[in-house]
């Protein structure tokens, strides 16, 4: 299953941990490990918002709770179960 969106509504961090919650079909406080263990939310947010007001995108990609997670300065998301190609130049209008 994949997870592509636009994370602009809501935090980095609140979009990722509900898509992957999402994805497993469980509470967001069930999944494992925490997210804030694998990865530091306030850097995460820096690193994104330098990338927005800067003149090149920043792309993010890590793994966490069985999923490949790639965030976009541009605010795009897309969860993957790993395993599965993820294409970090992908949008969310896209399509696979």
């Amino acid at each position: 299953m994949i997870y592509n969106e636009d994370c602009s509504e809501v935090p980095t961090i609140t979009a990722i941990v509900e898509a992957v919650a999402a994805q497993d079909g469980v509470d967001p406080m069930e999944l494992e490990p925490p997210l804030f263990d694998v990865v530091d939310p306030d850097a995460l947010e820096a690193i994104l918002s330098t990338g927005a007001t800067a003149q090149s995108e920043v792309t993010i990609t890590f793994e966490w709770a069985g999923y490949d997670v790639v965030v976009g300065s541009d605010e795009t998301l897309v969860a993957k179960q790993q395993g599965a190609h993820v294409n970090p130049s992908h949008r969310p209008d896209d399509g696979f």
